[in-house]
């Protein structure tokens, strides 16, 4: 399904009020049922009963060790910010100590480094060195909050008004629920005894688990901050479309405040409801990015990645299969890549959630020669690659922007991309192409240089600076 079709069917629940009103346990849950109804949307696909087994198992297994290491660990009562994140926005520095790409430049800005703890809400190996310390952050075992036959009813219209199959609905509503329940509980117990907390801020504010924390929080009187972690575009239900969002608290599994990366994604989290006295956008920019040219980028200077120097060097960074993208890697690189043309290098970053076994992606390049190209399992430093390309290829990546900021040019591919950065493509910030092998060789032989937007349309900004700053607010 498009992107655009999931979300205007989104939006079609939501206008109906008392969809939108559903309370179990005192809760109003449309932010939960809201996440479970876009992601059932994007992805249709039953999974096989066995492979949800041993997921099951495998989580079981990584909870439990994950509890063994916490208890190594000493809890720091007095600190007064914490911070809430997934493992997948790590960077391995050349230090060889692992970087929170979201989190991480808020601690370092930190005028009291101490008075902070992290949490990862999935598990993290021992064997990370991580720059900033962390905990692991697990949900214990609780009753599972239970749906009236009303509720269910509800459910079910719901499925059937989106072309939803209603069990598939209610199952992952059900299991989504149980996630928020178990989180809630534990953090409302985990909250009490931090006492000096004054500020939660979580990345990926709807992942259920994460919901569970911000609902103990708010509850307990604690503001929560969202952090930008990608692109939040027009259609991303999850961060716009909210048009009743009154100046009445009511979405409690919602944070108070959104820091976004440039003013594009504040001004879009605004448009259908500018006067929100609540859950309210604010740009604190990608600190990341000055981070890592003030000490990252001058380890890496001078040294090479790629051996060949007269070659054109292409970093195609790729995504899930989600929406109407049906193959991992587009037909019209692969065609343009089997002229075997030695003059090419193509440098394929596969994303850190990818679920594609390398056996698998191997077979897209029968009959490519395997010096033309490489893979890097997203363990390169990206800002680095960026520093040495000269191409950049991306379905709908947020990376798209960061690219901008190395003086990179980027070729979007597919009709979702299209959708989702229209207006950047029309504004020439981007080159776009619907699967075409002639776009691509026109785009590599495009001498123009990349064209930088004004500031107001900048969607990333960066700056330690301004982090340092908006850390030492008062948000109450």
């Amino acid at each position: 399904m498009k992107i655009s079709e999931a979300y205007k069917k989104v939006m079609k629940i939501e206008r109906n009020e008392k969809f939108r009103e559903l309370e179990i346990d005192k809760i109003n849950v449309w932010p939960l049922l809201r996440r479970t109804l876009w992601t059932q949307l994007q992805n249709t696909s039953k999974k096989r009963n066995h492979v949800i087994l041993e997921s099951n198992i495998f989580h079981f297994l990584k909870s439990f060790l994950a509890k063994i290491v916490n208890l190594a660990r000493s809890s720091n009562k007095e600190a007064s910010y914490l911070f809430f994140s997934s493992p997948i926005y790590l960077q391995l520095l050349k230090n060889g100590n692992y970087f929170d790409r979201i989190i991480d430049p808020l601690i370092y800005s930190l005028n009291t480094p101490k008075s902070f703890e992290k949490y990862y809400i999935k598990f993290i190996s021992p064997a990370i060195k991580l720059q900033f310390s962390s905990t692991v952050f697990v949900s214990a075992k609780t009753k599972n909050l239970q749906i009236n036959s009303y509720d269910l009813n509800i459910l079910n219209n719901i499925a059937c008004e989106v072309d939803l199959e209603p069990k598939s609905l209610v199952n992952a509503f059900q299991k989504s629920l149980r996630q928020f329940n178990a989180s809630f509980k534990t953090a409302n117990e985990f909250l009490i005894k931090h006492r000096n907390v004054k500020i939660i801020y979580v990345v990926c504010w709807y992942n259920p688990t994460m919901m569970g924390i911000v609902a103990a929080a708010k509850k307990l009187g604690i503001k929560v901050i969202d952090v930008q972690h990608g692109k939040q575009g027009k259609f991303n239900a999850m961060y716009s479309g909210w048009r009743h969002i009154s100046h009445k608290e009511k979405y409690v599994m919602m944070p108070d405040y959104f820091w976004c990366w440039g003013e594009p994604s504040a001004k879009q989290m605004l448009k259908t409801s500018k006067d929100r006295k609540t859950h309210i956008p604010f740009v604190g920019g990608y600190p990341w990015i000055d981070y890592w040219k003030q000490n990252e980028k001058f380890k890496v200077k001078n040294k090479s990645l790629f051996q060949e120097k007269n070659i054109k060097k292409i970093l195609v960074t790729l995504q899930p299969i989600v929406w109407s993208e049906t193959k991992l890697i587009p037909d019209f690189i692969l065609e343009f890549m089997r002229k075997n043309d030695k003059s090419y290098y193509f440098i394929f970053r596969l994303h850190p959630n990818n679920k594609v076994k390398m056996k698998e992606i191997k077979k897209y390049f029968v009959g490519i020669s395997n010096s033309n190209f490489c893979f890097d399992n997203s363990k390169l430093d990206l800002y680095a690659l960026f520093d040495e390309v000269d191409f950049h290829i991306t379905r709908f990546s947020s990376t798209c922007f960061e690219a901008s900021l190395f003086q990179v040019k980027t070729l979007l591919y597919g009709k979702d991309s299209f959708e989702l950065y229209k207006d950047e493509i029309l504004d020439e910030q981007f080159y776009w192409t619907s699967g075409c092998k002639d776009d691509l060789e026109l785009f590599l032989n495009d001498t123009k240089s990349h064209k930088t937007p004004p500031k107001e349309k900048l969607y990333i900004q960066s700056s330690l600076k301004l982090a340092k700053k908006l850390l030492t607010l008062d948000y109450n």
